[in-house]
Parts: structure tokens; sequence; C-alpha cells
């Protein structure tokens, strides 16, 4: 499907997630993947002409036209929300949620969550907080970890460290299934509580 959506700020720009930035509308009701390699930063306010196309779970523009209508907004504040409820549940079949999704979708949008990091790994690392629970009932519950993709350049937390993250809430593929992740911006993204 070929659209038009116009006058929405930046949320992540192309010198932060290579290959796309993400745009979020004023009242963070939505926010959307736009694959472009032009040169958007945050805050930045453009208009964009593409294709809607769902990839690997995650709803995108592949944008034909990007134009930048105003070089410096106001970023929307991020959403506050436990993991648990990262990504949320399907809105429809265009837009699907992520595994064992609760509450609204919010994929796409400006978040703030926060855990204890359980692991790390090759540019990410990864959250938990107790809320989720990877393991069916009657099984005992194991509380699940919410991967935390990191920009080049941006060196995870320490191992057991409790941290606040501010990201994109995305998702990527396992087996059958998309799960939740956060996608960082900047080194600023993380604060060690």
């Amino acid at each position: 499907t070929r659209i038009q959506i116009l006058s929405k700020v930046v949320t992540a720009g192309t010198d932060q997630i290579p290959g796309c930035f993400y745009i979020e509308v004023a009242d963070r009701s939505s926010g959307i993947r736009v694959m472009s390699t032009d040169p958007i930063r945050e805050g930045n306010v453009v208009d964009v002409t593409g294709t809607l196309a769902l990839v690997d779970g995650e709803r995108r523009i592949v944008a034909t036209s990007v134009k930048i209508v105003a070089h410096s907004a106001t970023v929307p504040k991020p959403v506050g929300t436990g993991l648990a409820h990262l990504g949320g549940t399907a809105l429809n079949a265009d837009t699907p949620g992520v595994k064992d999704g609760r509450g609204p979708n919010n994929i796409g949008l400006l978040v703030e969550a926060w855990g204890r990091v359980s692991a790390i790994g090759t540019g990410c690392f990864y959250i938990k907080d107790g809320s989720m629970s990877s393991r069916p009932k009657p099984l005992p519950p194991t509380p699940a970890e919410v991967k935390v993709v990191l920009p080049a350049g941006v060196a995870a937390p320490a191992l057991n460290s409790y941290v606040g993250v501010v990201g994109i809430s995305s998702c990527e593929p396992s087996g059958l299934d998309s799960v939740r992740r956060v996608l960082i911006r900047k080194a600023s993204d993380i604060t060690v509580k």
C-alpha cells in the first residue's frame, strides 16, 4: 500500500539506527520504522512517502521520498512501560504484536523501561524485571528477558546492574514468533540506577 505521512517527528535518526529512522505522532499513540538511507536526525520533522511493508513482525514504510520540513522539534517523551507490555498485542492482521504480548501495541514508539541486566551479548544486553514468564502453566514461571540492542560504540552496563533504558520498542523473529526488543539510540539512553 502506498502512503504519505506528513509532519511527523523523528524519534531515532539514521545516524543512530543505520538504514532506517523512526517517526512518531505527537500524542505518542503510534510510531513506525521508515527504511531510508537519507541523513535524518532525531528531532527532524519529516514528510514521508512510500510503501507499507511487514518484515520480521514489524510494520515499516519503505520510503520513496523523505522531505525534512523542520530541523529541530521537541521529541515526544518516552512512554514508560514494564517489560511484559513491550511490543503489546496484535492490532490486526497487518499489525501483529509479540509472543505473549500484553496491552496496546507499541512497536515503533519511543519507550522507557527498567530491569536488571541478566546477560551481555555482542552488541546487546538483556534485562528482566520479573514481570514475564517464559514457561507455560503449570510449570513454575521463570522471568523472561528482553533484548536491548546497542548502537556502535555504546558499551553495555555491568552484569546484574539495575538500569533504565530509553529506546524504540521493536521486535525480532524467534522461530515462528516475534519477540520484544528495545533499540537504544545513544549512550545517554542507558541510566544505571
